[in-house]
């Protein structure tokens, strides 16, 4: 039973550690392949950057909704209020950052009110 309490202690202190660096192993980690130099895509990659700068730097973020139970979620109007609400979070947030350049939802789609 002692070393049971010697493996949770262990445990506790990795996490603790892991806790500690994680900020900068994230800080360090990027999602994005950037081509080698000298290649076709490596200059097609700064020729779309320079056309197009404000596309470049998009992000895209996407809010995926599901049904446990099959419903239309199209039709759901709590989801609809939720959908106005991030919208207006993000474009209130995007006063100071400036950095939105355009949005989109199913709601916000012609047609679709």
């Amino acid at each position: 039973a002692n070393y049971h309490r010697s493996i949770v202690l262990f445990w506790l202190i990795v996490l603790c550690i892991s806790g500690y660096f994680a900020p900068t192993f994230m800080t360090l980690s990027v999602d994005a392949l950037e081509a080698p130099e000298g290649t076709r895509a490596y200059d097609e990659q700064l020729k779309f950057e320079t056309l197009f700068p404000e596309k470049a730097q998009a992000v895209p973020v996407l809010l995926l909704m599901e049904s446990l139970d099959n419903a239309d979620l199209s039709a759901d109007e709590d989801l609809k209020a939720f959908t106005f609400a991030v919208t207006d979070e993000v474009l209130e947030r995007n006063k100071t950052a400036g950095n939105v350049i355009g949005y989109m939802s199913y709601y916000l789609y012609d047609g679709t009110l």
